[in-house]
């Protein structure tokens, strides 16, 4: 599979978006632009902000960049274990910005998913699930929601 490398992309279509423009494979998308390179709440920005801070303190405690969460994610696309809602997904794949990013975001969730219960603290453990788990649109306005529930988990009420 390789490892993640700060060498320049070539110039590739995204095969994700087809966007003409400077695609690096998933592995790499860490390198496009500085505002990645530099971000550290990607591991959560999919959703709240106390998501994220869960996410980043379980990174920070196990001395884990981004870039090892990037890393360990596409080792486990790689083998099958996660997948993403576009299935041509692979390490590999050349991705625009915005397409890497959201894979990103997915292949997050699925690892901050698959933190074992135990390594995380008693206040994140111990909260109900959200009805609508990650698809809550409230867990981003409202923080006290979201330090309230869970939502780590899947939608199990639905509108009819």
């Amino acid at each position: 599979m390789g490892t993640i490398s700060s060498a320049p992309a070539v110039h590739n279509p995204c095969l994700i978006g087809g966007q003409s423009m400077c695609a690096h494979d998933l592995r790499n998308v860490i390198y496009v632009g500085e505002r990645f390179a530099t971000c550290t709440g990607a591991a959560g920005s999919w959703a709240a902000e106390d998501v994220s801070t869960v996410s980043k303190d379980y990174l920070n405690g196990k001395g884990m960049t981004i870039k090892d969460l990037l890393q360990a994610c596409c080792t486990r696309l790689a083998d099958g274990v996660y997948s993403t809602t576009d299935s041509r997904l692979q390490p590999e794949t050349h991705t625009c910005y915005q397409c890497g990013f959201k894979a990103l975001q997915e292949l997050s969730y699925l690892y901050r998913r698959d933190i074992p219960t135990d390594e995380l603290p008693r206040t994140v453990t111990s909260r109900p699930s959200c009805y609508w788990g990650k698809m809550c649109r409230t867990q981003k306005s409202k923080p006290q929601h979201a330090e309230n529930f869970n939502h780590i988990c899947e939608q199990t009420r639905h509108l009819l």
